[in-house]
């Protein structure tokens, strides 16, 4: 997929209130529940894309809170308007987004914050010299431990 800018994507994703910025979520660490109006058990998914299955998740779990994670604004934008469209239909209180790089995990969350974590369909960065950016590295493995 090609990413293309939407004009006045971040200020949409400022406005939010149901998405922090990274710089947020890091001076939250250790109390990422508080952005949630119920403390339930944290599960996260990296590299969200749009949110089908993050917002599928949140509809069919609400005793679990959910995090969306994608670093990319325009991408975002798109998660939050279709979780906005759902919610003219029925209110999903236990799904939030953070605006960040995969790479500042653990200056977002405290050792043993969230319960679960999904990765589905990351970019597989096929060439060796990315192999770093993968979510699958050792790297990230070992935040994600």
């Amino acid at each position: 997929m090609r990413l293309r800018h939407i004009k006045g994507c971040e200020d949409f994703i400022t406005d939010a209130k149901e998405c922090i910025r990274e710089d947020e979520a890091i001076a939250l660490k250790g109390k990422i529940q508080d952005i949630f109006d119920i403390r339930r058990p944290l599960q996260i998914e990296i590299g969200m894309g749009k949110g089908q299955f993050i917002r599928n998740m949140a509809l069919k779990n609400p005793d679990i809170n959910f995090i969306g994670i994608e670093r990319y604004e325009s991408v975002l934008m798109k998660a939050i308007q279709r979780k906005r469209n759902l919610e003219s239909e029925k209110a999903i209180d236990n799904l939030r987004f953070l605006c960040a790089d995969a790479r500042k995990l653990a200056d977002i969350f405290e050792t043993g914050e969230v319960d679960k974590i999904f990765l589905n369909f990351s970019d597989p960065w096929p060439k060796d010299r990315h192999a770093n950016r993968r979510l699958t590295s050792p790297d990230f493995l070992q935040v994600y431990d």
